[in-house]
């Protein structure tokens, strides 16, 4: 297994220990199907070319510069700047449980995050986020799909008021938004299904 390398596409805040971080993963294993206990490679890692791309593809989908993209998510002067965005790939990790961020649905040509996995993989490769991509290089499967963050709620964070109820948005998250993405097709579909909960994330995380 080669180190894991790690770029830094954008800094975000760095008054902050812990800015509010995206991560784009290059994915090692599938489960095939869904929740068989089945694994194989994945063969993104050993493409580096096309995962440079891809990330490419999922900042410019993030920040509004696809060609006649109208939503233009974080591209917002309040915001963008705090956004830290991070790749990681890893060659030569074995097709186990612990390394398979994706699998493909047994129904469906849909990637399905296995959300679980995503924390202690980032961590062991030193790394944590609020939102992480998988990106797959899957033969068949080319719909991806979406989680959404699960909060920490033992920890610090804002309050606000949704329909009458008070909630709390905290500073960190105990399982990022995990979406895992195929090479196969424009990024913008799947890029926005989860990141409008938040808006205001980067401004207010610690």
């Amino acid at each position: 297994m080669a180190d894991p390398e790690i770029q830094v596409l954008r800094e975000g805040d760095t008054s902050k220990p812990n800015p509010f971080t995206i991560c784009i993963v290059a994915n090692p294993a599938l489960e095939t199907p869904w929740e068989s206990g089945r694994f194989i490679p994945d063969p993104m890692p050993a493409n580096r070319a096309l995962f440079a791309q891809r990330c490419q593809d999922v900042v410019d989908c993030l920040f509004g510069n696809l060609p006649g993209q109208a939503e233009k998510l974080l591209d917002d002067p309040r915001i963008a700047p705090f956004v830290r965005i991070v790749t990681l790939l890893v060659v030569g990790l074995p097709a186990v449980d612990a390394n398979a961020l994706a699998a493909e649905d047994g129904v469906s040509t849909l990637l399905v995050p296995r959300r679980t996995v995503f924390l202690p993989f980032l961590s062991s490769c030193g790394l944590t986020a609020d939102i992480a991509y998988a990106i797959s290089q899957s033969a068949d499967h080319d719909r991806a799909s979406a989680y959404f963050t699960s909060d920490d709620d033992s920890g610090p964070g804002d309050a606000f008021t949704l329909d009458g109820l008070t909630l709390t948005h905290r500073y960190r998250c105990r399982i990022p938004a995990p979406s895992p993405c195929t090479p196969l097709q424009p990024p913008l579909p799947r890029c926005t299904s989860f990141l409008m909960r938040y808006p205001a994330i980067p401004t207010t995380a610690s």
